[in-house]
Protein backbone atom coordinates (compact mmCIF):
# COMPACT_ATOMS: atom_id res chain seq x y z
CA UNK A 1 0.00 0.00 0.00
CA UNK A 2 3.07 2.42 0.65
CA UNK A 3 3.81 2.24 -2.72
CA UNK A 4 0.26 3.28 -3.94
CA UNK A 5 0.62 6.12 -1.56
CA UNK A 6 4.24 6.91 -2.80
CA UNK A 7 3.26 6.51 -7.09
CA UNK A 8 0.11 9.25 -6.49
CA UNK A 9 1.83 11.48 -4.10
CA UNK A 10 4.88 11.73 -6.84
CA UNK A 11 2.38 11.70 -9.75
CA UNK A 12 1.05 14.93 -8.37
CA UNK A 13 4.35 16.75 -7.35
CA UNK A 14 5.70 15.75 -11.02
CA UNK A 15 2.87 17.10 -12.67
CA UNK A 16 2.51 19.92 -10.26
CA UNK A 17 6.07 20.77 -10.97
CA UNK A 18 5.73 20.53 -14.85
CA UNK A 19 3.01 23.04 -14.74
CA UNK A 20 4.61 25.63 -12.37
CA UNK A 21 2.04 24.94 -9.67
CA UNK A 22 3.84 23.21 -7.32
CA UNK A 23 3.88 25.84 -4.22
CA UNK A 24 0.34 26.45 -4.95
CA UNK A 25 -0.78 22.56 -5.03
CA UNK A 26 1.01 22.77 -1.35
CA UNK A 27 -0.79 25.37 -0.16
CA UNK A 28 -3.88 23.76 -1.45
CA UNK A 29 -3.68 20.59 0.74
CA UNK A 30 -2.44 22.12 3.78
CA UNK A 31 -5.85 24.46 3.24
CA UNK A 32 -8.03 20.71 2.89
CA UNK A 33 -5.43 19.97 5.98
CA UNK A 34 -6.94 22.55 8.26
CA UNK A 35 -10.03 22.50 6.76
CA UNK A 36 -10.70 18.78 7.74
CA UNK A 37 -9.64 18.80 10.91
CA UNK A 38 -6.56 16.54 10.53
CA UNK A 39 -6.31 13.33 9.68
CA UNK A 40 -8.05 11.26 12.76
CA UNK A 41 -11.32 12.91 12.20
CA UNK A 42 -11.30 13.09 8.41
CA UNK A 43 -10.45 9.46 8.01
CA UNK A 44 -13.59 8.47 10.67
CA UNK A 45 -15.17 10.16 8.74
CA UNK A 46 -14.69 8.14 5.20
CA UNK A 47 -14.31 5.51 6.74
CA UNK A 48 -17.88 5.35 8.61
CA UNK A 49 -20.22 2.07 6.59
CA UNK A 50 -23.51 4.82 7.23
CA UNK A 51 -22.23 7.14 5.21
CA UNK A 52 -22.24 6.71 1.40
CA UNK A 53 -19.68 6.77 -1.20
CA UNK A 54 -21.82 9.64 -3.46
CA UNK A 55 -22.40 11.51 0.36
CA UNK A 56 -18.26 11.51 0.69
CA UNK A 57 -17.50 12.67 -3.30
CA UNK A 58 -19.91 15.36 -2.78
CA UNK A 59 -18.36 16.96 0.37
CA UNK A 60 -15.17 16.66 -1.46
CA UNK A 61 -16.30 18.10 -4.44
CA UNK A 62 -17.74 20.84 -2.52
CA UNK A 63 -14.39 21.54 -1.15
CA UNK A 64 -11.90 21.04 -4.19
CA UNK A 65 -13.97 23.47 -6.18
CA UNK A 66 -11.82 26.21 -5.25
CA UNK A 67 -8.38 24.37 -5.69
CA UNK A 68 -6.17 24.70 -8.46
CA UNK A 69 -6.58 22.68 -11.47
CA UNK A 70 -4.00 19.72 -10.72
CA UNK A 71 -5.25 19.68 -7.15
CA UNK A 72 -8.83 18.72 -7.83
CA UNK A 73 -7.32 16.55 -9.99
CA UNK A 74 -5.77 14.36 -7.48
CA UNK A 75 -8.94 14.74 -4.81
CA UNK A 76 -11.40 13.73 -8.73
CA UNK A 77 -9.47 10.38 -8.72
CA UNK A 78 -10.00 9.18 -5.24
CA UNK A 79 -13.86 10.24 -5.44
CA UNK A 80 -13.97 8.21 -8.85
CA UNK A 81 -12.16 5.29 -7.34
CA UNK A 82 -13.63 5.50 -3.94
CA UNK A 83 -10.96 5.61 -2.27
CA UNK A 84 -11.78 8.12 0.21
CA UNK A 85 -9.37 7.06 3.16
CA UNK A 86 -6.57 6.80 0.88
CA UNK A 87 -6.42 10.70 0.35
CA UNK A 88 -4.90 12.05 4.05
CA UNK A 89 -2.33 9.18 3.58
CA UNK A 90 -1.12 10.11 0.27
CA UNK A 91 -1.24 14.07 1.00
CA UNK A 92 1.54 12.96 3.77
CA UNK A 93 3.36 11.27 1.12
CA UNK A 94 3.18 14.58 -0.95
CA UNK A 95 4.06 16.70 1.73
CA UNK A 96 7.27 14.52 2.08
CA UNK A 97 8.34 14.60 -1.39
CA UNK A 98 7.79 18.42 -1.15
CA UNK A 99 10.05 18.68 1.96
CA UNK A 100 12.88 16.99 0.54
CA UNK A 101 12.75 18.83 -2.54
CA UNK A 102 12.47 22.50 -0.51
CA UNK A 103 15.41 24.76 0.75
CA UNK A 104 14.49 27.08 3.76
CA UNK A 105 17.68 29.80 3.81
CA UNK A 106 17.33 31.43 7.38
CA UNK A 107 19.58 35.24 7.19
CA UNK A 108 19.62 37.81 9.15
CA UNK A 109 18.32 40.42 6.25
CA UNK A 110 16.33 39.74 3.35
CA UNK A 111 18.14 38.42 0.41
CA UNK A 112 17.23 39.44 -3.37
CA UNK A 113 15.90 36.74 -5.72
CA UNK A 114 19.46 36.40 -6.99
CA UNK A 115 21.25 35.50 -3.72
CA UNK A 116 18.63 33.18 -2.92
CA UNK A 117 18.71 31.22 -6.33
CA UNK A 118 22.63 31.52 -6.15
CA UNK A 119 22.20 29.45 -2.59
CA UNK A 120 19.79 27.43 -4.01
CA UNK A 121 22.38 26.75 -6.97
CA UNK A 122 25.27 26.01 -4.86
CA UNK A 123 23.56 23.75 -2.52
CA UNK A 124 22.17 21.64 -5.09
CA UNK A 125 25.55 20.95 -6.46
CA UNK A 126 26.62 20.18 -3.45
CA UNK A 127 24.27 17.82 -2.00
CA UNK A 128 23.33 16.58 -5.64
CA UNK A 129 19.67 16.86 -5.72
CA UNK A 130 17.56 19.33 -7.28
CA UNK A 131 15.52 21.97 -4.97
CA UNK A 132 11.75 22.83 -6.46
CA UNK A 133 11.59 25.22 -3.98
CA UNK A 134 12.68 27.51 -1.90
CA UNK A 135 11.95 30.33 0.85
CA UNK A 136 13.83 32.92 2.84
CA UNK A 137 13.17 33.49 6.57
CA UNK A 138 15.01 36.37 7.96
CA UNK A 139 15.85 35.97 11.77
CA UNK A 140 17.89 38.81 13.51
CA UNK A 141 18.93 36.06 16.34
CA UNK A 142 21.42 34.68 13.94
CA UNK A 143 23.48 38.22 13.15
CA UNK A 144 24.93 37.48 10.32
CA UNK A 145 25.78 34.36 7.79
CA UNK A 146 23.38 31.91 6.50
CA UNK A 147 21.08 29.16 8.02
CA UNK A 148 20.65 26.84 5.33
CA UNK A 149 17.84 23.78 6.19
CA UNK A 150 16.00 20.92 4.19
CA UNK A 151 14.04 17.56 5.33
CA UNK A 152 17.42 15.64 4.95
CA UNK A 153 20.04 18.42 6.33
CA UNK A 154 21.20 21.71 8.12
CA UNK A 155 24.06 23.83 6.80
CA UNK A 156 24.48 26.22 9.26
CA UNK A 157 27.31 29.18 8.78
CA UNK A 158 25.30 31.69 11.34
CA UNK A 159 27.74 34.15 13.34
CA UNK A 160 25.46 33.26 16.55
CA UNK A 161 26.19 29.13 16.26
CA UNK A 162 30.33 30.23 15.52
CA UNK A 163 30.13 32.47 18.54
CA UNK A 164 28.38 29.58 20.59
CA UNK A 165 31.06 26.94 19.45
CA UNK A 166 33.79 29.48 20.29
CA UNK A 167 32.16 30.22 23.34
CA UNK A 168 32.44 26.55 24.21
CA UNK A 169 35.82 26.04 23.36
CA UNK A 170 36.95 28.94 25.13
CA UNK A 171 35.36 27.57 28.50
CA UNK A 172 36.49 24.21 28.27
CA UNK A 173 40.53 25.20 27.76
Amino acid sequence: MVNFYNERAQLLYDKSKANGVLEKVYEDLQLFKQGVGGEMPFTQMMTREYVTNSSKGALLKDIIVYFHEETKQFFQYFIDEALYSYIYRTIKQFEDIYAKHHLTIVTAVPLSKEQVERIKRAMALKKEQEFDTCENQVDERILGGVLVKSKEFIYDTTLATQLKEFKKEFSEG
